[in-house]
């Protein structure tokens, strides 16, 4: 059976961001923190508006990202994608599909 890790980035009081998706809280020490830990995994699984959110922060995030799976979850799956290391799904069961076909271990990771 695969194991699933599960990482959350929030504040101290449970927040994943403020109303208008602020990150504010989120040290850059954090990212760096995660990026170690997914080097331990086959993929990293966040949620639309988390990477939408990652995407906003700039190339040298992005760079950060370009060796890692990553797999996004969202409804409106049908995004064109510029990064050949990101797959969209539209559930969780079409996920853990991909997951299974690729032989991925699972590491996910959802900030929004």
């Amino acid at each position: 059976m695969k194991k699933i890790t599960i990482e959350m980035a929030c504040s101290i009081n449970g927040l994943i961001a403020t109303e208008d998706r602020n990150e504010d809280f989120l040290s850059y020490r954090g990212w760096e923190i995660m990026l170690e830990f997914l080097k331990e995994y086959d993929v990293l699984i966040w949620g639309r508006k988390t990477w939408e959110n990652v995407m906003s922060w700039g190339e040298d995030y992005l760079n950060d990202l370009k060796e890692i799976n990553i797999i996004i979850l969202s409804e409106t799956n049908k995004q064109q994608n510029e990064f050949l290391n990101v797959t969209y799904c539209s559930s969780i069961e079409d996920c853990l599909k991909v997951c299974e076909k690729l032989k991925y271990d699972l590491f996910l990771v959802e900030q929004l």
